[in-house]
This record gives structure tokens, C-alpha cells and sequence, in this order.
């Protein structure tokens, strides 16, 4: 795997549709059916991880955010059907909308600090 497919990790769980895979412009890793220690090594060689919902609006995928937040990783996510829920992650999680996902990966890829 080439340096720039281990800066990001979209982590996807189920069934994958075109509003997931709009991500897929940057270079990454699609992480789908990896599971235990194969999804945690994944997730310690990535520099950015994002999570997209499977429709718009649908509600904030906390079951992916929470295990990485001790992990200290930049992670985008689409903003959610619940604007408090996401307000409360805010400090921890980059919220935009599903199609400025592509946008702002490459944005704090290439500003590491932002």
C-alpha cells in the first residue's frame, strides 16, 4: 500500500451505495468486513478517518466515532439527522456535509495541523 492510501481510512460498514463511495475521489483504503485486530491495525496506519451514512440525514454513527476518539485521529463525518448529537462531538469530529466530504480531506491532508 502506497504512503498516500495510508493517510486515510473510510471505515464502511454493510452495503455500500454512491453517496459512500463520493470519497473515493481522494486515494484511500475502503475499510469493509475487517474486523478485530486486521480493523485496528488498519486504523493506527491512517492519519484521517471518515464516516459517511449509508442515506442522508440518517443519524450520527456513533459506534465508529467512539472507539477512535482515545486514538487521537482526525475524523470527518457528514453531518447527521441530529444536530445536537453532533454538536457534542464537535471538538472530537470534523462535521460537513456528505458532498464536501472529498473537499475537506484533501483540505486537512494537506494541512496536517488544521
Amino acid at each position: 500500500m502506497s504512503d498516500s492510501r495510508r493517510k486515510l481510512c473510510n471505515l464502511v460498514d454493510g452495503i455500500t451505495n454512491d453517496l459512500r463511495l463520493e470519497g473515493r475521489a481522494a486515494s484511500h483504503e475502503c475499510v469493509s468486513g475487517v474486523f478485530g485486530r486486521a480493523l485496528q491495525c488498519k486504523i493506527c496506519k491512517a492519519a484521517l478517518i471518515y464516516s459517511t451514512h449509508f442515506y442522508e440525514g440518517a443519524v450520527l454513527e456513533v459506534h465508529r466515532i467512539n472507539p477512535l476518539l482515545p486514538l487521537g485521529k482526525a475524523i470527518i463525518s457528514a453531518k447527521s439527522a441530529d444536530p445536537l448529537l453532533d454538536s457534542s462531538y464537535e471538538g472530537a469530529v470534523q462535521f460537513v456535509t456528505s458532498e464536501n466530504i472529498p473537499r475537506e480531506i484533501k483540505r486537512l491532508l494537506v494541512n496536517s495541523t488544521a
